[in-house]
């Protein structure tokens, strides 16, 4: 029976290695393919990752990244908070998301007050730091729009286009500078 024991608890500690290194490899691969823009990919490892351990917070967050990608705070800050719910080391990724949501508020509010300069210097500050959202380049694009410079929001809205060809907020803003241009 002690033998028995031993080659259980054997059995569990290297099976619990295996799986530890299986869900990292996942986590790592995810996050080579999200540094690349390969987002259904990502979404997939990540997705992997999670089905063998849902409390797997790092994964967690590389959702959370996966839908900052696409442009859908909300949906990033819901992964964020339930990172930060099972670790609280993953804080700073859920605090900077709440900082873009500052300036994005702030931003809209300034352009609202006419303060376009105001709005641009908040969108772009979350460009630098997140220069893979497209909502920062989507948010410039309306305000260009707002000063009925129709070119300059062109542009910016195909630089969303670029960092995510499905944003379809920067799709349909380029179609009214298009008809705007035209006329």
């Amino acid at each position: 029976m002690r033998r028995f024991l031993i080659l259980l608890n054997i059995t569990l500690i290297i099976s619990s290695f295996l799986f530890c290194q299986d869900i990292e490899s996942l986590f790592n691969q995810a996050n080579s393919k999200l540094k690349i823009g390969e987002l259904k990919s990502a979404e997939s490892l990540l997705q992997q990752a999670l089905d063998i351990d849902p409390s797997f917070a790092p994964a967690r967050v590389g959702f959370s990244e996966l839908w900052l990608r696409r442009g859908d705070l909300v949906k990033a800050n819901e992964y964020a908070t339930m990172a930060v719910r099972i670790d609280e080391d993953f804080r700073s990724w859920w605090d900077g998301l709440n900082d873009i949501r500052s300036k994005i508020q702030k931003g809209r509010m300034s352009v609202q007050k006419g303060k376009y300069d105001t709005a641009m210097q908040e969108y772009q500050s979350v460009a630098e730091k997140y220069p893979y959202f497209p909502e920062a380049q989507y948010y410039m694009g309306l305000t260009k729009f707002r000063q009925k410079d129709f070119e300059k929001a062109a542009f910016y809205f195909n630089e969303a286009l670029n960092l995510y060809p499905d944003h379809q907020k920067s799709r349909k803003g380029l179609n009214n500078v298009k008809k705007r241009l035209r006329k």
